[in-house]
């Protein structure tokens, strides 16, 4: 937060009290995790809004191993208590899904679409609605999602931690393919003999490891889009990308470019990546104040929408639980089963408002039919 004494001599003089409000913005999210760089886009979505002076609250679906927000991030969590305050205040907010959502679960008036995966790749629609603002985390995902030119591309890594130093001996080579193997049943292939597999879930290791492993590493291999291309190229480790089914290009070529990364594992693309890789860091830090200038077009544009819209929106809540646990027509028989309305009056006294034990079971037993 800005100091005290650091702010300007008229800023003192005006008011402490807060001025108009105006309409908030409701992050849809998983829990934090350091593991997954969408998912923490949508966290430091959130932060830097209200960093900004913005209202923003996440809105928290899936279980949490640990904690549900970053402890450093100015991220609060949506109670009841507040989204009736909005309401009553007649405050339509702003409701900002990732790409795997299905549809528009809240029924919000304002649907922001904050496209972090090439559509449909991961789960979720293979197109949005017209009625949706949609912005993308790279040039090439807002063309994709059909939003040339509405891009959000949050610089989330860490350049402490991922840095050429200390400097290591290099040998032997690394890889992942996380989603390439347990989400699509994707065979690697392409590797040296001998290279360490980067595991993920309960087998991932730590930052400071992953960090020296790339330290150490005179290559790393990868199957997916992830942020541990950008992470082992700010250590010094060049990276190979190897073309399949699921890896069509880079995500951010033209935010990033591909210093350091070779496509595929032809001699010249390697010793290419070999001699580039010590560029990426510059290219990535250049994109931190570029972030700033695109999060205010994007506070611009989606206030804009938002004053259009109808006030003092009554959103489902319930309905985004059930859609978060099942999916297509089990959703819908869920939600047939039981009001929206009723299911949200059982929630209001939970300590988990989205994801409650009655809600779990029903839909276990509903995958189990």
């Amino acid at each position: 937060m800005t100091a005290l004494f650091d702010l300007p001599d008229p800023a003192r003089q005006r008011s402490l009290l807060p001025g108009l409000p105006r309409p908030p913005f409701y992050v849809v999210a998983p829990p934090y995790t350091r593991q997954s760089v969408g998912v923490r886009c949508l966290h430091l979505l959130t932060h830097w809004l209200n960093r900004l002076g913005h209202n923003a609250y996440l809105l928290i679906w899936g279980e949490a191993r640990g904690l549900r927000v970053h402890p450093q991030l100015l991220a609060p969590e949506l109670s009841p208590a507040l989204a009736a305050h909005h309401r009553h205040a007649r405050l339509t907010p702003i409701v900002v899904y990732p790409e795997i959502i299905v549809g528009n679960p809240l029924r919000a008036p304002v649907v922001v679409r904050y496209a972090l995966n090439v559509p449909g790749l991961l789960g979720g629609d293979l197109g949005f609605a017209p009625s949706e603002l949609v912005f993308g985390y790279s040039a090439m995902l807002a063309e994709r999602a059909g939003a040339p030119g509405n891009v959000l591309h949050i610089p989330a890594l860490d350049t402490d931690t991922f840095s050429p130093e200390p400097a290591t001996p290099r040998s032997g080579t690394c890889h992942y393919g996380g989603k390439y193997r347990h989400h699509h049943g994707g065979e690697l292939f392409g590797l040296p003999e001998g290279s360490i597999e980067i595991g993920r879930g309960e087998g991932a290791i730590g930052p400071s490891e992953i960090a020296a492993l790339f330290r150490r590493c005179e290559r790393f291999y990868v199957y997916e889009n992830t942020a541990l291309i950008v992470e082992a190229c700010l250590c010094g480790c060049p990276v190979v990308m190897l073309p399949n089914p699921w890896l069509t290009a880079p995500l951010a070529d033209s935010e990033l470019g591909r210093d350091g990364i070779a496509w595929g594992d032809d001699p010249a693309e390697l010793a290419r990546a070999a001699a580039t890789v010590g560029r990426m860091r510059d290219r990535y830090l250049a994109t931190i104040p570029a972030f700033f200038q695109q999060l205010e077009r994007f506070v611009r544009l989606t206030q804009a929408r938002a004053a259009t819209a109808a006030p003092g929106a009554e959103l489902d809540y319930a309905a985004l639980c059930i859609d978060a646990m099942v999916d297509g027509d089990l959703a819908g028989a869920l939600r047939r089963a039981e009001s929206a309305e009723g299911l949200l009056r059982a929630t209001l006294g939970s300590t988990s408002w989205l994801v409650t034990a009655p809600l779990r079971a029903a839909a276990a037993l509903l995958r189990g039919r």
